[in-house]
């Protein structure tokens, strides 16, 4: 008689996912599972359903009858669509075939006004929807990482993909401009003095208070990407206060002001990070290195506008911030009221 001790191995079950029109998608279940906890997999639409490509079908009030292509579209989501298009001035948009939309696949389509070329996203559900699916984010967190403790904004990756996107920045800084605005609006009947106020007041208001909601958002969400992107975002907020002045009636160099107060902040950082006894010449080529570029098309811009007296005070700028300490809220537009 042999004694001893034997242990058997049993390997991962795996599971193949499958639907109609799907792809499907292998899932890998360990032994040791028992089954109870639920399982999502996202499975992806098939383009090629049963041997016909998806179309995309453009819906007119003359061209209804081509609507039943599109397959399982519920009777409700197809009602909308012909009520859309039954007075002639909008056209749908919508493909033959559902399509992933988050962890599900459902019909969605374009609503287009013919004369504007205005256009609405519509989902089966008659809203308008929006992709916020937590599954479809890459994860950036380290696995050995308490999730409470990390910073998304502070990783590699963040870094990584928000540097490449500059036209990304400038555009929130357009977005960022307008929200202000439109918060400074509903802000001024909380202003003292609001009622006795003329219309001028009201929009030197509005604006200062844009800058000061985008100046805001930049220090607080969008710096964390880096300060490389600054040019960026605020040449998308002077541009947003460039054409609202121009539609006001207004002449304002507060853009350029808040803009430079930010750079002369950034600039005062980095000389004292480098140290108290950093050298006069040393601390000019350190702006100049990491400033020197946006510095200048600052002083371009603000020279460009007319605004002479700003741009001299920017020439300026490094030459006294390095032996006197940098004065940044000189620089600072003075507030309405």
């Amino acid at each position: 008689m042999v004694r001893g001790s034997y242990r058997a191995r049993y390997l991962d079950l795996g599971v193949r996912v499958t639907a109609p029109c799907h792809d499907g998608e292998r899932l890998v279940l360990p032994v040791a599972d028992p089954g109870i906890a639920p399982r999502h997999v996202a499975l992806v639409a098939d383009c090629c359903c049963r041997g016909s490509p998806a179309r995309l079908l453009t819906i007119t009030r003359a061209t209804l009858a081509q609507l039943p292509e599109a397959k399982g579209l519920s009777p409700r989501a197809a009602r909308w669509i012909e009520e859309r298009v039954a007075d002639g001035t909008w056209e749908v948009r919508i493909p033959t075939r559902r399509t992933n939309v988050g962890r599900v696949t459902a019909y969605a389509w374009f609503e287009v006004e013919t004369k504007t070329g205005r256009l609405v996203g519509r989902t089966e559900d008659g809203l308008h929807g929006s992709l916020a699916d937590p599954e479809t984010w890459p994860d950036l967190s380290p696995d050995d990482l308490d999730p409470s403790q990390w910073n998304p904004h502070a990783s590699d990756a963040f870094r990584a993909a928000a540097s490449q996107q500059p036209f990304t920045m400038w555009f929130q800084g357009i977005t960022a401009y307008t929200m202000g605005s439109v918060q400074g609006a509903f802000d001024w009947r909380n202003s003292p003095g609001f009622r006795s106020a003329d219309p001028e007041e009201f929009k030197r208001f509005v604006q200062a208070n844009a800058l000061d909601h985008a100046a805001a958002w930049w220090a607080d969400v969008a710096s964390a990407a880096g300060g490389q992107l600054a040019e960026n975002f605020w040449s998308g907020v002077c541009l947003n206060f460039a054409l609202q002045s121009g539609a006001l009636g207004l002449r304002s160099d507060g853009c350029a002001r808040k803009w430079a107060e930010d750079l002369c902040n950034r600039g005062r950082k980095a000389v004292r990070s480098a140290g108290e006894d950093i050298p006069a010449e040393a601390a000019s080529d350190l702006l100049e290195k990491e400033f020197g570029e946006e510095h200048a098309e600052l002083i371009q811009m603000v020279a460009e506008q007319g605004f002479s007296d700003l741009a001299e005070d920017l020439k300026e700028q490094w030459k006294d911030g390095v032996n006197k300490g940098i004065p940044c809220e000189k620089l600072r537009a003075p507030r309405p009221r």
